[in-house]
């Protein structure tokens, strides 16, 4: 059994119809992916981002009711801390520029997990899309560290 500081913190995302699939997308590989291309690491974390954008946008069309993302597990703060910031500075991106578009296609942010480690301008970015999530109701998505 893994203790409490072990544990990951996600976002979760579900559909307004309840029924469907529950899809979970583990985002690991993606600075090897970089490596193998001769890109630096946080290449491959930006293509990471891309891909579960692509996904937020065809789930609903292929019967997935819920989509977990593994964004940022506790091993990834064995990472140099530059990668780890840059991380967390594509989350915070994402959600800034993308957060109009996922309530407007009726997607729920949900944080889930350990929140206590996170930076503050992250926590901004989560609590703003949750706002949204309050103001209309939505398809849910879901999306970790």
């Amino acid at each position: 059994m893994q203790s409490k500081s072990r544990l990951p913190t996600n976002f979760a995302v579900q559909s307004k119809n309840a029924e469907g699939l529950h899809v979970a997308i583990i985002m690991d590989g993606n600075g090897r992916w970089a490596k193998c291309r001769g890109l630096p690491r946080v290449a491959g974390h930006r293509a990471g981002v891309a891909a579960v954008r692509r996904a937020v946008e065809h789930a609903p069309n292929a019967g997935i009711a819920r989509l977990t993302v593994y964004a940022f597990s506790s091993d990834n703060w064995r990472r140099p801390m530059a990668e780890v910031r840059s991380i967390f500075w594509l989350l915070r991106a994402f959600l800034r520029l993308e957060r109009e578009r996922l309530r407007e296609a009726g997607v729920r942010l949900e944080a889930i997990g350990r929140r206590d480690r996170l930076p503050r301008l992250l926590l901004r970015e989560i609590d703003q899309a949750g706002i949204c999530n309050r103001r209309r109701p939505a398809t849910p998505f879901a999306g970790g560290h």
